[in-house]
């Protein structure tokens, strides 16, 4: 049964020019632990918005191939069915009977895509159509084949390589993720720190800023005229993070954006949302700010111990570091307090 027709107009996308099916297509079902299971016909997923990468797909026995992989962000789709708390991987069905896995996490990274096209053309039953999984610098028993069946699982689930031996993860070593186009970027919250929010927009994104202060992250983009244009932001949850999903607000051009699609595993939160105008300022508001460890507090060219007795100083004071808030209940007794500061003080260093 078709599903794009119950769904929310914004989700409707025409991108250039679609590829010829070679016959007719079986549809694409996403089921377990979601809050909306659905079906896709072909014509359905051409709709959506794509990507193209130049990707390496590299099989364990060594041999490897080397394409122009165009398809869905796999972010998209599940944006759409939502997945319920507790999940931990997403496992693939082929037709022949192969499967695989991955994390909820490496399968909403921007460069895990549902393969349609390969090289600009329809992909072909010998190269995995009509659908295939594409997971760059992941060994090619990641990228199933002839895909029927997304399934949201709670458990690890070992597919047919896995369950003989081969590795969970899969990594290829020394392996550099591909860029895309549209280009997904990545940006600093603060200079020295690690902590990146990384964005996937067919627009451009012409400012980026974080106010701790106000958890808000502010954007201005640019996008094409008479073009829908999109979003898709990941935020670690060691800088901005909500009590729960509702809480998120992202505002447009001073507008509240009511249809936005939001998922989250333990790390992370990635947020969707499209909009119609060509130049907008957007901002993303959260609730609580952490952080993984104070900056240079002491301008002294490096964060050390020094940094955080500072830190412990000023702590419950009226001199505010506004680049830093504390990261947990250390000593678990229900209050995050200046002994909690102490304890990572006490800590540095160490394999605490």
């Amino acid at each position: 049964m078709s599903t794009l027709l119950s769904l929310p107009l914004s989700t409707v996308f025409v991108v250039g020019k679609q590829a010829e099916s070679e016959s007719n297509p079986y549809d694409l079902v996403i089921t377990g632990l979601v809050e909306n299971p659905l079906n896709f016909t072909y014509d359905e997923l051409q709709r959506f918005p794509m990507i193209s990468e130049v990707a390496l797909m590299k099989c364990v026995g060594g041999w490897t191939q080397l394409y122009n992989w165009t398809g869905i962000p796999l972010f998209f789709l599940l944006s759409l069915t939502g997945i319920k708390s507790g999940a931990t991987e997403i496992v693939f069905y082929a037709s022949d009977g192969f499967s695989s896995s991955l994390t909820i996490e490496r399968a909403l990274h921007p460069t895990t895509i549902l393969a349609l096209q390969l090289n600009g053309t329809v992909l072909s039953n010998f190269d995995g159509g009509p659908y295939r999984l594409v997971v760059p610098c992941k060994y090619g028993y990641k990228w199933v084949r002839w895909l029927t069946e997304i399934e949201v699982v709670d458990y690890d689930y070992k597919g047919h390589y896995e369950s003989m031996g081969y590795s969970d993860e899969a990594d290829i070593p020394d392996c550099t993720l591909p860029s895309t186009t549209p280009q997904f970027e990545t940006f600093p919250i603060a200079a020295g720190n690690p902590i990146r929010i990384t964005i996937l927009s067919n627009s451009t994104i012409d400012s980026f800023d974080f106010d701790m202060s106000e958890g808000r992250i502010s954007l201005n983009v640019t996008g094409e005229s008479d073009t829908k244009s999109y979003c898709y932001v990941t935020i670690p949850k060691t800088l901005l993070w909500c009590d729960n999903l509702e809480q998120w607000q992202v505002w447009a051009n001073g507008m509240l954006i009511e249809d936005r699609r939001i998922l989250e595993d333990t790390n992370s939160t990635f947020l969707y949302f499209d909009y119609n105008q060509r130049i907008l300022e957007v901002q993303i508001r959260g609730v609580h700010v952490i952080s993984s460890f104070p900056s240079d507090l002491n301008i002294d060219g490096t964060v050390d111990i020094f940094d955080v007795v500072i830190l412990a100083n000023a702590f419950g004071s009226t001199q505010a570091y506004s680049n830093w808030n504390p990261l947990a209940d250390l000593n678990d007794d229900a209050v995050v307090d200046i002994f909690d500061v102490v304890l990572l003080a006490n800590s540095f260093g160490s394999d605490a």
